[in-house]
């Protein structure tokens, strides 16, 4: 069943790579994986903080060792 999910995902997302998974897991868990698949210690990354979502990401962008810009909401 996985090997047919991994199949699928990789047809939805136009890829070959070997490694496509699925996760199961929360909202927040697939932006940390962005985030640490996409951030470098080298970026400077905007995040908007508006609630404990933003203030995840912030730690996120931080344990990469990149630069974080916080927008606050007013």
């Amino acid at each position: 069943m996985m090997d047919e999910v991994k199949l699928l995902l990789q047809y939805a997302f136009q890829t070959e790579n070997a490694f496509t998974i699925a996760v199961s897991a929360p909202c927040s868990a697939g932006m940390e994986a962005c985030f640490v698949n996409l951030v470098t210690p080298q970026d400077t990354v905007i995040v908007c903080r508006n609630g404990v979502f933003g203030a995840r990401m912030i730690d996120n962008v931080n344990r990469i060792g990149a630069k974080v810009v916080v927008v606050d909401s007013a």
